[in-house]
């Protein structure tokens, strides 16, 4: 028997389902304090969404825009001209050094520093960062890492993020070290803790001249993994609230396009680290970027119009694998923002705007109701919104047929969609074993009488072909005398085509492997529309 403490008051405890994910946007593109301050007290408000142990929170975090004027300061203090924070290449890494590592070698620092030489880049200050320890949990403050932070300057703006994440990559792929962020536009400030802990771990979050146009924050539940400040979001790139239920092979395409993932990563980092690779490796705008890993279903294909099909079919092609399983996403790199809500809409996420600000977030009530000009929207699912920001320009606020053709004006570019076309052979051109013509040299008749007398044989070689089985038949036959579902176990149980001394069909190589954690539950009128078992098969193709 489990004894359960009643709350007295009689109400429902309050729910602790999913992430809480908030961003602030400025609508003319301008940093400032309020920003940052507005959205860590979203954060602090959606409290409940976080997880905790002990009263200590599962982790949470902002990634906001480089902190330039307090980095003019910390510039003009070790000698540099304080101008260089508003150069083009100007970049800041902020590094979370685990204990053991720094114990284990005193001089990793040193280290890491000759590998931003090497890359060609300008070491202009390295610091510990400021932080109030006292202020953590004794669980927390036990595995607080140093917080790093590296100002340096790149040689080209337009390299600059590449470089960037070249040097990230070879970083953490190296040296027991979290890259929380390297960039020349943003910064990731995460906690092992609460949203309340936030500015008081930070104290530069509280200064007046920390000013940011975007911030995106991010509370931590943690559901497959335990909570750690290294899987604390914001990420580098996006705050996810949810589970990518396809991770796996999700993965397994990663490795596969030479995309370097973390070790021991969470799935929100492996799906940051994915969407970073299309966009430095292979040149997607962030757009791009997430209409290839988050594509619409193959329902909503089938009714756009010929060029966004090819497109969406050439993004399947290319990306196999793409992100499945309950996520909203809040997205920035540069001057592109992203809000998104999976296929199955099975994670909320509201969109509206005030006098000064568009804000997305997983709940409502955050943003005081009399500063909403108009009833936010919800996200239906597999829809997206994008934002483009241009300094000293109202931003621009795309809805997702806006941002579709943005990415196709784009993307045409970059490869010839008709050939890749051509290229398609649908699996029924082939033809049926029985359309074969049949010889004419008077041995058709015995050829076929020949299949008539072995008709079972014929049979059983045609369900071999298509991976049927007779058990199949069987099932089939009985669901249409009674008219319901065969009772059987969830996911498949039988031996491993690998490991079978038997011939094997090429379907048989293929088994989904899902995490299934809180989930609701899906009608089958909606699985039959947003699930398929359509897959190409052939070389990826290129770009251009």
């Amino acid at each position: 028997m489990t004894n359960q403490t009643i709350d007295p008051s009689g109400l429902i405890p309050p729910e602790r389902d999913a992430c809480a994910i908030i961003c602030y946007i400025n609508k003319e593109a301008r940093p400032t304090h309020g920003n940052v301050q507005r959205t860590i007290e979203a954060l602090v408000k959606m409290g409940h969404r976080a997880g905790e142990i002990n009263g200590e929170g599962d982790g949470c975090g902002v990634l906001t825009d480089i902190p330039r004027m307090i980095w003019r300061e910390v510039l003009e203090g070790a000698g540099h001209d304080p101008n260089l924070a508003e150069m083009p290449g100007f970049a800041v890494g902020h590094l979370l050094l685990p204990k053991e590592a720094t114990t284990a070698d005193p001089q990793l620092q040193e280290t890491i520093l000759a590998r931003f030489a090497a890359a060609g880049v300008q070491l202009l200050v390295e610091r510990p960062g400021i932080v109030r320890s006292e202020v953590l949990s004794s669980r927390a403050r036990e595995g607080e890492p140093l917080f790093w932070q590296v100002a340096v300057l790149c040689p080209e703006k337009v390299a600059a993020p590449a470089l960037l994440f070249q040097l990230q990559t070879a970083i953490e792929r190296d040296f027991a070290v979290h890259v929380a962020s390297l960039s020349a536009d943003v910064t990731a400030w995460k906690v092992h803790g609460a949203p309340e802990l936030l500015p008081r771990y930070y104290p530069e979050l509280r200064r007046r001249d920390f000013l940011s146009s975007v911030t995106i924050g991010h509370s931590r539940y943690s559901t497959n993994t335990l909570p750690t400040v290294l899987r604390a979001q914001p990420f580098s790139l996006l705050g996810h609230n949810g589970e990518i239920n396809t991770i796996a092979r999700l993965r397994e395409e990663a490795r596969m396009m030479g995309i370097p993932l973390f070790a021991d990563g969470s799935d929100s980092q492996d799906l940051n680290r994915t969407l970073e690779g299309l966009m430095f490796r292979y040149g997607l705008t962030l757009f791009e970027a997430m209409e290839v890993v988050f594509p619409p279903i193959f329902s909503a294909m089938d009714g756009m119009a010929p060029e966004l099909k090819s497109m969406y079919t050439w993004f399947r092609r290319f990306l196999k694998a793409s992100a499945q399983g309950p996520a909203a996403i809040i997205a920035r790199h540069r001057e592109l923002c992203v809000f998104s809500v999976d296929a199955m809409g099975l994670r909320p996420l509201w969109v509206g705007e005030t006098t000064k600000e568009i804000f997305a977030s997983s709940e409502l009530g955050v943003v005081p109701h009399e500063e909403i000009l108009a009833d936010p929207k919800p996200l239906a699912p597999g829809e997206k919104v994008g934002v483009r920001i241009t300094a000293g320009q109202p931003v621009e606020l795309m809805d997702h047929p806006a941002l579709r053709r943005d990415v196709f004006q784009n993307f045409r570019k970059r490869t010839n969609l008709p050939a890749q076309e051509k290229a398609l052979m649908a699996a029924g051109c082939v033809g049926a074993i029985h359309e074969l013509p049949l010889r004419t040299d008077g041995a058709g008749v015995g050829q076929k009488a020949k299949w008539h007398r072995n008709a079972k044989l014929h049979q059983d070689n045609l369900m071999s072909a298509f991976a049927w089985k007779s058990s199949d038949l069987s099932n089939l036959r009985e669901m249409a005398r009674s008219g319901s579902d065969p009772i059987a176990s969830l996911g498949y149980d039988g031996p491993l085509a690998s490991l079978s001394n038997q011939r094997q069909n090429l379907s048989d190589y293929f088994k989904e492997q899902v995490a299934v954690v809180t989930n609701p539950a899906i009608d089958r009128e909606r699985e039959a529309e947003h699930f398929s078992t359509r897959v190409y098969l052939g070389p990826r193709p290129q770009l251009k």
